[in-house]
């Protein structure tokens, strides 16, 4: 009588030891990339003011006082200086009137005091406070780009991001691109260039009004390793290929250095199947396990099985039915039964459901 149980750790030994080996693969590859859009950042700034309105104080005999009464309601007292509420200069009580005294600056000149028609420097950009002799007063800056926290003079060369800019009366505009050599230059690239510069390719291309500066290395980088470009170098089973600063997966390879190239297989001694399969764009996997033996998958993809297997052929349904008559019969568990194939499910199907 057959020994069922020993014919089912037997199909599960040898499935478990058909799978000789797998390994996976990632791919990994960088780019450096930056754009940018022509466009104005220019910081120009004016503002005239009028002085707040005073009203007048006396006592009983008619006589005014030097103090001011403000709009806000507030008594000022005769020399004091204050910003009034809603205004932005500094204004004084002057023998009962208020009147502007000095400007304040923008936040460029971080909030700087400047006297009334008097022109003060901070950081190379001049600011202006001046009287119109109208009644009003007029502030003024020197106009700015502002880039990255940073203010440019017209006519000033900016360098930042990669991109090669002017400052100009309506901001900045880019010129072009720009790498940096050896001792820290930055030289200069016109739109259209591409430079090869210690093994790293830099582009500068413009498309209408938008630039767009590429950095490419022409080596690459892995587990601290350094390749040189069209450099192919085995780990693993895995064969990798540096291209142009990329990591391209383009062939596994067997222990005794047989390359197959990636989407191909490659049967060896007759029951050895080595397969290098890519399962997604990053992810490369390569098998070794055992084919063509006794219940063992084929080494050659199989076509339409003779049609008196129909647990093999037949639908989803019928293939189910049978392999839960099995489970119950033998009592085995649900994970026990997926490590059977179908060669072996056929063999425990004639011994045990007669006529199936």
């Amino acid at each position: 009588m057959i020994d069922i149980k020993n014919i089912i750790f037997i199909l599960i030994l040898t499935i478990s030891i058909g799978k000789i080996k797998s390994e996976e693969a990632i791919l990994q590859a960088d780019r450096i990339t930056a754009d940018a859009l022509l466009t104005s950042t220019l910081n120009l700034t004016e503002h005239i003011e009028s002085p707040s309105k005073t009203l007048p104080l006396s006592v009983k005999n008619g006589r005014s006082l030097k103090s001011c009464l403000g709009e806000d309601g507030i008594v000022r007292r005769d020399g004091e200086e204050f910003i009034p509420r809603g205004k932005k200069f500094w204004h004084s009580c002057i023998n009962g009137k208020l009147k502007i005294v000095a400007c304040r600056g923008s936040f460029k000149s971080g909030r700087a005091k400047i006297p009334l028609d008097s022109t003060i420097y901070i950081s190379g950009f001049w600011y202006k406070c001046i009287d119109r002799e109208d009644g009003k007063v007029e502030y003024q800056e020197e106009p700015s780009c502002e880039l990255g926290n940073r203010h440019y003079h017209d006519g000033d060369f900016i360098n930042t991001g990669g991109f090669r800019m002017i400052c100009t009366t309506s901001g900045h505009a880019i010129l072009g691109c720009y790498y940096q050599n050896d001792d820290g230059t930055k030289v200069a690239m016109n739109p259209g260039d591409r430079i090869t510069h210690n093994g790293i390719i830099y582009y500068c291309k413009q498309v209408k009004n938008k630039f767009f500066f590429h950095t490419l290395d022409t080596g690459c980088r892995k587990d601290d390793k350094l390749y040189v470009n069209d450099e192919i170098w085995v780990k693993g089973n895995i064969v990798y290929k540096c291209e142009y600063g990329l990591i391209n997966i383009v062939a596994c390879q067997t222990e005794d250095g047989t390359r197959i190239s990636v989407g191909n297989r490659l049967i060896q001694d007759k029951y050895t199947l080595h397969t290098c399969t890519r399962e997604n764009n990053k992810i490369v996997r390569y098998t070794m396990s055992t084919c063509g033996k006794v219940n063992f998958p084929p080494c050659e993809p199989t076509a339409i099985e003779p049609p008196q297997i129909k647990m093999e052929t037949g639908d989803l349904k019928t293939l189910n039915r049978h392999k839960e008559q099995l489970k119950d019969k033998l009592n085995l568990h649900s994970s026990d039964m997926r490590l059977i194939d179908t060669s072996g499910l056929r063999f425990l199907k004639s011994a045990l459901i007669p006529g199936k």
